[in-house]
């Protein structure tokens, strides 16, 4: 029997990680068969010392994502356990490297599924990217987020006081259900024009 012991910085982390009345404790260890106790600013975790472990490991995850300023919830939590537990944690990392920068002031966005990681690769490695899937997937969200962050740069070089031409592109198009709901085309200044 091991028993490992995590410290939070302040009350909000550890309500972040542990929920609201501390109600994420009872899926963790299900998934990871360990029984978890939380007080004050810490969280203890007894169990084999192979299960201990694997939680540990999910809790620090956790961590690692709320401090990339991801909002962890029901949703994100049990994404992120269930990730843990079929030993894709990298993959979820890679969820909270994509953060997304809206806008000063706002909260940043980040993909919530790993298909929503895949589109928005795609958006940054293509020049067309058209998105189809059921409603409530994220497909309007994540590239509105992805033009938005785009947005302020393109302000900024068209405040230079030089004159500049921009060109339309990539493309964005978006289809719902087999017909085209929306297309964009961000600008991009051409180099040496002016």
């Amino acid at each position: 029997m091991e028993e490992r012991i995590i410290h939070f910085d302040n009350a909000r982390e550890a309500q972040d990680v542990t929920g609201p009345r501390e109600e994420y404790l009872p899926s963790m260890e299900k998934t990871f068969g360990v029984t978890a106790v939380s007080r004050d600013l810490w969280l203890k975790i007894e169990g084999e010392p192979e299960k201990v472990g694997a939680a540990v490991v999910f809790v620090e995850g956790l961590l690692r994502a709320r401090n990339a300023g991801m909002i962890l919830n029901r949703h994100t939590v049990d994404y992120a356990r269930k990730a843990f537990a079929e030993w894709r944690g990298a993959d979820l990392d890679k969820l909270t490297g994509m953060r997304i920068d809206v806008a000063p002031g706002r909260a940043p966005v980040f993909p919530r599924t790993f298909g929503q990681a895949a589109f928005l690769e795609t958006i940054r490695t293509s020049d067309l990217t058209i998105s189809v899937g059921p409603a409530g997937t994220g497909k309007t969200w994540l590239a509105m987020a992805m033009a938005s962050s785009n947005l302020p740069s393109m302000m900024s070089l068209a405040n230079l006081g030089e004159p500049a031409t921009f060109v339309r592109s990539p493309i964005l198009v978006e289809f719902d259900s087999g017909r085209m709901v929306s297309a964009s085309r961000p600008l991009r200044r051409v180099k040496g024009s002016g």
